[in-house]
């Protein structure tokens, strides 16, 4: 009996150690996936450190295999709902949400909202992992929302950012090259934040542009790096993150005409807009 437990714990030692390795090297891996990509795994690493926590080893490694394959510059689908062991009365609602979901998982979704598409996905998955479980019924409750809100602000939003109807509007413009926030760019999310906290209700929209210098499909990527810094910005500041809503549109929409290969500083922007 004693060698069975001590071969039963050195098993279950070898398969922690395995697991464990996959979210250390999520953890230390350098993103060279497109910004859907990147968000994606980001997404995957923070929720296999929570479940590690829980010391949940079997999702931690799921999630974590799911985040190298992202950050890699892959794209792991969401998972099958017959792959893991839910109510039968709710699979229909689990087969729905995931035909909507790869209906949103578009290239014009992953291109102009990164951060929100992937969001949609991670959430889909967290949803049918707590449901397996069962017991957290708070955890439950929070992916299942979290999943339905990406995906109607997905669907409420076409990739051309609305019209905006605002109260006021700030703009946030970017050293060449970069996506850090200089300290005006910094100045002017603690604006944004202050007015914003005087404000009943509201939504932020961010919309991030380049200028014309480097390729089209790197200036995608460089546009919503600026505008995911503003946004990150602002939920330092205390901004809601499900009150910002952003788009990015690359080298397109210049303030300033040029040609192709010119840097102009006032093309390399994020533009914010409030709307009550």
């Amino acid at each position: 009996m004693q060698m069975r437990f001590a071969l039963f714990a050195l098993f279950s030692l070898i398969l922690t150690g395995c697991t464990t390795a996959r979210l250390e090297e999520l953890r230390h891996a350098e993103p060279k996936g497109t910004p859907f990509q990147n968000a994606l795994a980001a997404e995957y690493l923070a929720f296999a450190e929570a479940e590690a926590k829980s010391y949940d080893w079997w999702s931690m490694s799921v999630f974590s295999q799911k985040g190298l394959a992202s950050i890699y510059g892959n794209e792991p689908q969401p998972e099958l709902v017959r792959d893991w062991n839910v109510p039968t009365d709710m699979i229909p609602e689990f087969e729905a949400a995931r035909s909507d979901l790869l209906e949103a998982l578009n290239t014009s979704n992953k291109q102009a909202r990164p951060s929100l598409t992937a969001r949609a996905q991670f959430f889909y998955d967290c949803w049918l992992e707590q449901q397996e479980e069962g017991w957290q019924q708070d955890d439950i409750k929070a992916c299942r929302n979290g999943f339905f809100d990406a995906m109607n602000r997905l669907k409420g939003a076409s990739p051309e950012a609305p019209a905006p109807i605002s109260s006021s509007s700030y703009l946030i413009l970017f050293d060449s090259g970069k996506a850090s926030l200089n300290t005006e760019g910094e100045s002017v999310v603690r604006s944004v934040a202050q007015e914003v906290s005087e404000l009943a209700g509201y939504e932020i929209l961010l919309s991030g542009y380049t200028d014309r210098a480097g390729s089209s499909d790197a200036n995608m990527s460089l546009s919503q790096k600026r505008v995911e810094s503003v946004r990150n910005a602002l939920v330092k500041q205390g901004v809601p993150a499900n009150a910002i809503t952003e788009f990015a549109y690359g080298e397109s929409k210049p303030r300033a005409t040029t040609k192709d290969g010119v840097r102009e500083r006032s093309n390399r922007r994020v533009e914010i807009f409030i709307q009550e």
